[in-house]
């Protein structure tokens, strides 16, 4: 869903919907004097993104009085008996989150 990882990034929208915004395209609208862009959701999400592949989640929607719903599970092998450490979490989304961060400042650098 983050599209730091390619030429193109997902904007959210406050209805919720999403559009695609080429590296050019942030780059043209930072010439044109456009002078914060808020980011930190982007970094969250690559976080949550390493968090969930780190898991091995999944989820499946599920509706229940009438009200829709995520049901979301994690996979482990039932062999495994390592537990994991919270710091290892937070490690995780923490790294993920600084590799997201290095590749916006390429693109906000303007170089």
């Amino acid at each position: 869903m983050n599209g730091l990882y390619d030429d193109s990034y997902d904007i959210m929208n406050e209805d919720g919907s999403e559009e695609f915004v080429s590296t050019a395209d942030f780059r043209k609208a930072i010439r044109s004097s456009v002078c914060k862009v808020n980011y930190y959701t982007y970094m969250a999400l690559a976080g949550r993104k390493e968090i969930e592949e780190q898991f091995q989640m999944g989820c499946v929607p599920v509706e229940k009085n009438g009200k829709k719903y995520k049901y979301c599970y994690s996979l482990v092998e039932s062999e495994k008996d390592t537990p994991v450490m919270y710091h290892e979490i937070v490690q995780w989304g923490t790294q993920a989150m600084k590799e997201n961060c290095k590749k916006a400042m390429k693109v906000f650098s303007i170089q």
